[in-house]
């Protein structure tokens, strides 16, 4: 009985390790590492201490963002309606990082020089349980994963998709 509980729980942080690779594997194909990445353990160090952009639509936003984050919309960047400075440090995210990288990328060529970008972007910060809050600041457990094919990489069951 024993042998079969530490089989099983061996096999269930396995499975758990193999689909965290798979999802940096995911996270890997679509970087191109333009902008520096910073790890959601990293950031959250820091987190008081920067200026977070979330570079998703305004549904995903609408539906919950990391606490402090900024706005700008992907499809149509205003870069003007942001209230950082060139010298600030900068991290932005997306739903993965795709998103977040070209709009840091952007950032980077206007000049600005402490631009990162959230690795795993809001799925892996989730993942890791750190918390979001919805438009009004107050604590969510609501993520919108952009569709249901992203949503399959939200794993932990303290949060709920939407998409």
């Amino acid at each position: 009985m024993y042998k079969s509980f530490i089989l099983t729980i061996t096999l269930a942080l396995s499975l758990g390790s193999c689909a965290q690779n798979t999802f940096n594997q995911t996270v890997d194909g679509y970087l191109n590492f333009s902008v520096d990445t910073i790890s959601t353990q990293s950031f959250s160090k820091i987190i008081k201490q920067v200026k977070i952009i979330d570079a998703r639509s305004l549904t995903e936003y609408s539906t919950s963002k990391i606490v402090g984050a900024q706005f700008i919309d992907f499809d149509n960047p205003n870069f003007n309606t942001l209230q950082i400075a060139k010298s600030d440090t900068i991290v932005v995210y997306c739903t993965i990082g795709y998103r977040s990288e070209k709009i840091g990328k952007q950032l980077k060529d206007k000049g600005f020089t402490n631009v990162f970008n959230l690795y795993g972007g809001i799925i892996q910060w989730a993942n890791d349980s750190n918390q979001v809050c919805n438009p009004t600041g107050m604590p969510t457990n609501s993520i919108h994963t952009y569709d249901a094919s992203w949503g399959k990489w939200l794993t932990n069951l303290n949060f709920q998709k939407v998409n």
